[in-house]
């Protein structure tokens, strides 16, 4: 599946690079949303191949990489595309079809056969995953508190820019490096940090700390007065990062070896289900409080709400356990 995912990559590229028209391009984006799957999918082969106690750092380390990915990426493709506009998707598919033949030739099957389970059409898509996974004790509960946290996340990428400018009166320089702190930083976390925190405090009280971290960070954010306060705030807040790794090993402990795949899948699901909707209740939040006319002038108004969705998120992360005792699960 990974091989086919990079392979559907490698070929979707090469479809920008030539498109003769807007919508051909829409197709492309498209079979490249679909092929980029992959991100599950190298969530699932890692849990195939590591012990439970070392997920949560594999997870990181993973995180880390799909990181430093998304900051390279646009650096490397904004490089490329003064050369021609189309320039960047060559490039792209050209990297997509070199990892293809890196991959067959290092990464061997991680599923044997006997640890397979026939493919279930009711189960192919995020609904029917979640309900599939219903009979394992707070499976469900964490992968919801994890589309909450999706979906409030989604201001940074959404709304950042807009609340800088409308804020701090930033340039988009100053806003790009801004975005690229951030994103160093949480790399750094993943990468260097999550396997010692989740070793001193487990994967379910990291999910806590980490969950928490980023409730400050967005109050933070929607009530400071002036711009330099965002350096203050950056380093803190990037152990939201930790997240995703220790929910991923929590949820990933309570179900089978055979299960794995379709776990990681639906919390690929939620990851991203969260750009589609967040966004889009984000930034309305934002021009509602910034439009003329608006009741009060408050740029910080989508991060107040991501603040109290992560909260809400926090709340069903704190009661699961008690939900399962009860239970005697």
């Amino acid at each position: 599946m990974i091989f086919l995912s990079l392979a559907a990559f490698a070929a979707d590229y090469v479809l920008p690079a030539v498109a003769p028209t807007l919508l051909w391009l829409f197709v492309g984006r498209a079979v490249a949303g679909i092929a980029g799957a992959v991100y599950a999918l190298a969530n699932a082969f890692a849990a195939d191949i590591t012990p439970p106690a070392e997920r949560g750092k594999v997870f990181g380390r993973l995180g880390a990489a799909f990181g430093l990915g998304f900051i390279i990426g646009p650096a490397l493709g904004g490089l490329v595309g003064e050369l021609e506009p189309r320039a960047p998707f060559v490039l792209a598919a050209v990297l997509s079809a070199a990892n293809l033949v890196f991959g067959f030739f290092v990464l061997p099957e991680s599923l044997p056969p006997e640890r397979r389970r026939p493919l279930q059409w009711r189960r192919a898509n995020p609904l029917g995953g979640i309900l599939a996974l219903g009979h394992y004790g707070g499976v469900i509960g964490i992968i919801l508190a994890y589309f909450l946290f999706s979906l409030a996340f989604n201001v940074y990428p959404g709304s950042w820019s807009y609340y800088a400018e409308a804020k701090f009166g930033w340039s988009s320089s100053t806003i790009g490096l801004s975005l690229m702190c951030t994103g160093v930083s949480m790399a750094l976390v993943q990468f260097v940090l999550t396997r010692p925190i989740i070793k001193r405090l487990g994967e379910a009280n990291t999910a806590l700390f980490a969950m928490s971290v980023a409730i400050c960070g967005c109050i933070a954010y929607a009530f400071i007065p002036f711009g330099w306060m965002v350096l203050l705030i950056q380093p803190l807040v990037s152990f939201q990062a930790l997240i995703l790794p220790s929910i991923n090993a929590l949820v990933s402990r309570r179900v089978a070896s055979t299960e794995q795949g379709a776990l990681l899948g639906v919390m690929g699901s939620m990851t991203a289900l969260g750009p589609v909707f967040g966004p889009v209740m984000l930034t309305q939040t934002l021009a509602h409080y910034t439009e003329a006319g608006a009741p009060i002038y408050f740029p910080g108004a989508a991060f107040a709400l991501a603040g109290a969705l992560m909260a809400v998120s926090l709340v069903a992360l704190i009661l699961e356990p008690r939900r399962q005792r009860r239970a005697g699960t």
